[in-house]
């Protein structure tokens, strides 16, 4: 595979930009993944237009691997967060191995995606088992209530990273985006050969009110401050409590 040693100077701006909110405002924390997402995104952007003024025709790819569990939401996650700062996932199984899910993306970036991922992750599981536990609806098996739950906030931050992507990429040539991808297709084909794609649909058994709490959640939750870990993320109005990387082989 054509790969490079991650940037680590770049690694580290991503990690201080999702580590810079410390406040309970979702706008700051926000405009700091936003900031890491843009800076991201634009680095592959560069690195693609400085290949187009060399002659080149690719640019390197690094990947950084995570053990995890393949829940529908957690795919969807990894999936959008990927696509959102300009790399690829790819998804590997067998019956003696846990699934790993192999982040891509332009040389310097796969850690910082793996960063971001997995601080949503955490965020996400915390968010979704509050919600569960104070649920109203007490009629809805708890299982049920926190999958769709976590699927609506997962569809939610979707729109919020493809919205930043598209601001982003409009800016860049066709020429450079081709040569992102491109290189992408040919660094997964390298490591993989010619992948099976499985569609994946949403469980059929969603209950929608807790979707659309899942989607408020997803609306305003904490993208850069890290404070799953030391204390709690912020939830949306309602949802409150009361008181009381491994490298790929």
């Amino acid at each position: 595979m054509s790969a490079t040693s991650p940037d680590r100077a770049l690694v580290e701006k991503v990690r201080k930009l999702l580590a810079l909110s410390e406040s309970s405002n979702e706008h700051e924390a926000a405009l700091a993944a936003e900031k890491a997402q843009d800076l991201m995104l634009r680095h592959g952007i560069e690195m693609a237009q400085v290949a187009i003024s060399q002659g080149a025709s690719t640019i390197g790819i690094d990947d950084a691997c995570v053990e995890s569990k393949l829940d529908p939401w957690r795919r969807q996650l990894a999936d959008s967060i990927a696509k959102s700062m300009g790399g690829r996932v790819v998804f590997t199984r067998n019956c003696r191995t846990p699934t790993v899910m192999s982040f891509f993306g332009p040389a310097g970036t796969a850690q910082s995606i793996v960063a971001l991922y997995q601080h949503l992750e955490a965020q996400l599981v915390t968010i979704s088992a509050t919600a569960t536990a104070n649920r109203a609806e007490t009629w809805v098996h708890g299982r049920t209530y926190r999958t769709s739950f976590l699927i609506g906030a997962v569809d939610r931050l979707d729109w919020r990273l493809a919205r930043h992507r598209t601001e982003v990429e409009t800016e860049a040539s066709s020429r450079a985006l081709v040569i992102i991808r491109s290189a992408l297709d040919r660094a997964i084909e390298e490591r993989f050969g010619r992948l099976r794609f499985e569609r994946h649909a949403n469980p059929s058994s969603l209950d929608w009110d807790a979707y659309s709490r899942g989607e408020q959640a997803g609306a305003t939750v904490d993208l850069g401050s890290p404070r799953v870990g030391n204390r709690q993320p912020a939830l949306p109005a309602g949802l409150q409590r009361s008181a009381g990387e491994r490298e790929c082989a």
